[in-house]
Order: structure tokens, then C-alpha cells, then sequence
């Protein structure tokens, strides 16, 4: 291991700025919900963002543990003591990393069609069993673990050393108090994606269904 770099107050300031928004949005767009992604080849796959995961994803050596990190995040209220002076990352790696971190809200959202689901990310410090690489954002995160929760937020131009890589035609998801995945964040507009998705039809909401047909009748 290299030597840990020191960041100063202004440093941490920067860094700050960049977690007050990333919270809130994390708060809102990812945390307790599900996302059902469907691929080119019509492969259906599940992820899940999670609170204690947050402060890892920012690569922040902090003095709070992982729940108090993230409450202060999204209210707004981290202290620069509450960040360590010396880190195992440079300034510039975390700033782009909370940079990133504060764009989380396009990550799933953004109507794009350079979005990737890769299987089996390879990368200098571990492997990944599913990722999506969002090109367009140049954000990339790792899922991990029998739910597939986040496990590390990369730079999209360092992940593409992956076993498979898709395109993905849609990505729904759900509350974790929902049965049924019942909001589309972004879909193709691929025609035939509803007769495709036979194997599913039990997981999605009537008014996503409906959503569906109406796309195949254009």
C-alpha cells in the first residue's frame, strides 16, 4: 500500500459540497427500492443500492460509522472533522469519485442507450459479479452478494474488462414494500421487449404492463 495522502480543509470542503447533494439524491432515487434491468438478449437481473454501502462508494476514510455518515450526508450537516486528514486516496480519485456520487440520480434514470450491464468485472482489486456501466455519466458500479447490493463506484473508462457485456433495453424497479416492480426508469424503444418478457409479466404492475402494450401497438 502506498503512502496515505493528506487532504486539506479546503480539499475537504469541496468534498463536502459534492456529499450534501449526493445524499439526498441517494436518499431518493435509489435507497429502498429494487431495479429489475432487462438486457439485449433478454436476460432480466436484479440490484440494489443500501445505506452502509454509501460512505464506502465515496472511498472516504471518515471518523463516523457507515449509518451516521450517510444521516449527516443527507442532512447536510458533515462536518470537516468528521473527515480524516489522511486518506487511502489522492484528492483528485475522491473528488471524482463523490463528483460521481453526485450525479447518482442519472445513474438508472437517464434516457440513454450507452448504458451497459456487464457480467463478471474484473478489476485491479476484485471481481464483481454484475455491474452497470453507465458511459454517458462515465460512472460504473459494482454489485456484490445474493441480493446484489452496490459495492464499489468506478470510472466508466476503467470497467470494461468485464466476461459479458449488454446493452440494456429497460430498467424497472419497485419499493421494497411493493410486490411488483411498478416504475419504469428507462426504456428502449424496441417494440417487442413486452413479448419478451413472458417469464416476468408475474413481476411487474398492471400499469407498467399496460405501459408495455401500448409500446408494442406504436
Amino acid at each position: 500500500m502506498g503512502s496515505r495522502k493528506k487532504l486539506d480543509e479546503k480539499q475537504k470542503d469541496t468534498l463536502i459540497g459534492y456529499l450534501k447533494t449526493a445524499g439526498p439524491k441517494y436518499n431518493k432515487y435509489l435507497l429502498g427500492k429494487e431495479f429489475l434491468i432487462v438486457c439485449d438478449d433478454y436476460s432480466t437481473h436484479k440490484i440494489r443500492f443500501v445505506k452502509r454501502k454509501f460512505n464506502h462508494l465515496t472511498g472516504l476514510n471518515t471518523s463516523l460509522n457507515d449509518n451516521n455518515f450517510y444521516n449527516n450526508c443527507l442532512k447536510g450537516i458533515i462536518s470537516k472533522s468528521a473527515i480524516d486528514d489522511f486518506q487511502h486516496y489522492d484528492f483528485k480519485t475522491l473528488c471524482k469519485k463523490c463528483s460521481r456520487l453526485a450525479k447518482i440520480d442519472l445513474f438508472l434514470n437517464a434516457e440513454t442507450n450507452s448504458t451497459l450491464f456487464l457480467e463478471n468485472l474484473h478489476t485491479n482489486t476484485a471481481d464483481y459479479p454484475v455491474a452497470v456501466n453507465n458511459v454517458s455519466l462515465d460512472v460504473c458500479v459494482g454489485f456484490r452478494g445474493n441480493l446484489f447490493e452496490c459495492a464499489t463506484l468506478r470510472t466508466s473508462a476503467n470497467s470494461f474488462n468485464a466476461d459479458t457485456s449488454k446493452r440494456i433495453l429497460c430498467i424497472l424497479s419497485r419499493n421494497l414494500s411493493e410486490k411488483r416492480f411498478s416504475n419504469i426508469n428507462y426504456i428502449s424503444n424496441l417494440k417487442d421487449i413486452f413479448e419478451n418478457l413472458l417469464n416476468i409479466q408475474n413481476d411487474i404492475s398492471e400499469i407498467v404492463l399496460e405501459r408495455f402494450s401500448y409500446i408494442t401497438d406504436i
